[in-house]
This record gives C-alpha cells, structure tokens and sequence, in this order.
C-alpha cells in the first residue's frame, strides 16, 4: 500500500478546523463551569501509622491555608476536613481552558483506637503536609504475657 498526501475535497470540511471547532467546545466548557465541574473532586492522600506510643496521620495538603483545615476527635472518629479554592479569576484576560488541579471541600474520617488520649492530639502544618500525633495511654496499653508450652 502506498501512502501519500490526497487532496481533500472542500465540501468536507478541514480537518483543523474540525479540530479547532472540538478544542474550542471544551475551552468554552471548562471555562464556563469548572468551579462546579471540580467542587467535590479534591480528596487528599493519607498515611496512618502506628505504634506503642501513638497513631500518626499525615496528609497531604498541598495548596491549603491553615484556616482552611479543620480537625476533630469524637468518639473514637478523627475527621479533616478542608475546601481547597480554585484561583480567583485573572484579571489580565487570560481564560482556563485546561484545568488538571482538583478543588473542592472533602472530608476524610478515620476510626482510632479507644487507647488514644484525646486531650494530647497535636497537629501541624508545613509545606502542605498535615501531620497528626495521637499519643496512647500507656496503662491502656496491651500487656504482654508469657504463655508456656504445656
């Protein structure tokens, strides 16, 4: 088979502009309704270790303000939540058309154990990166013990 350029006949039409027609669609689109689009796509990574001492919980929030964050303890529950804001629209003309980044409010719970001494939770927050330390109460701890062989 040989391959080579063809003309085309212009009763069908180019197929950049095709093309153009299909690019400009979606850029109307997104900029249109991209705030609704992505409102409730955002949900962070996290990490939950553990050990004798505490639970430790690190999630990944990058673009968030701290007054964005909100945590709580109840009943054995560890909640965050946060809204992390699309950018507010430019004012030098310029028009989103192609939008990868996630915003929205999320929420994320987790059930901790009962041994978790909830007045010595202590969080922090750097470079987008949340950490949480959820110290154990070491009476509660589980205490080993010896079973011999009979």
């Amino acid at each position: 088979m040989k391959w080579g350029l063809t003309k085309r006949d212009s009763s069908q039409g180019s197929l950049t502009n095709f093309k153009d027609s299909i690019d400009s669609l979606f850029r109307d689109f997104f900029d249109h309704d991209s705030k609704s689009l992505f409102s409730s796509s955002f949900m962070p990574s996290v990490d939950i270790k553990e050990d004798n001492k505490g639970v430790y919980v690190e999630a990944e929030l990058p673009g968030l303000d701290e007054k964005d964050i909100d945590i709580e303890l109840k009943d054995r529950i560890l909640t965050i939540r946060g809204e992390k804001k699309i950018e507010k629209e430019s004012t030098d003309g310029k028009r989103s058309y192609h939008l990868e980044r996630r915003y929205g409010c999320f929420e994320r719970s987790f059930t901790v154990s009962d041994d978790v001494v909830a007045n010595k939770v202590k969080a922090s927050y750097k470079k987008g990166i949340l950490k949480i330390t959820l110290p154990k109460d070491e009476a509660k701890a589980p205490k080993k013990l010896k079973i011999n062989l009979e």
